[in-house]
């Protein structure tokens, strides 16, 4: 695939997710393989965005996009609506793997407290 036909893939895959009415919870870690092992994490994130390449540009907008490859998951939908009650989780970069650990036990608790594995 040339230059020309991965801008038009991937202004399609945009449009197509703006198209989606629902907004999901995005998971975004970023990483830097030419880092020495050990030293590749640059941190992860949690967005609102109505699919992956959107939270990723999301993540731009606001900052906190640190650069290197990234990865993403969709939240299902019982994490959505924990995280939904705990606002303070999204849009900020969560710079270590124990900021990134202690966000994942958060989420696990309040799900626990809500009833839900």
């Amino acid at each position: 695939m040339d230059q020309t036909e991965w801008v038009a893939r991937h202004a399609q895959l945009i449009i197509d997710e703006l198209a989606n009415p629902e907004e999901g919870i995005h998971w975004l870690s970023f990483a830097d393989p030419d880092r020495p092992e050990g030293d590749q994490f640059l941190g992860v994130c949690i967005v609102k965005a109505r699919g992956f390449l959107l939270a990723v540009e999301k993540a731009r907008a606001l900052g906190i996009n640190p650069g290197g490859e990234v990865q993403g998951i969709e939240a299902p939908q019982d994490v959505v609506s924990v995280v939904a009650g705990i606002p303070d989780l999204l849009d900020r970069l969560y710079k270590t793997r124990a900021e990134a650990e202690a966000v994942d036990t958060r989420i696990a608790a309040a799900l626990a407290a809500a009833g839900k594995p």
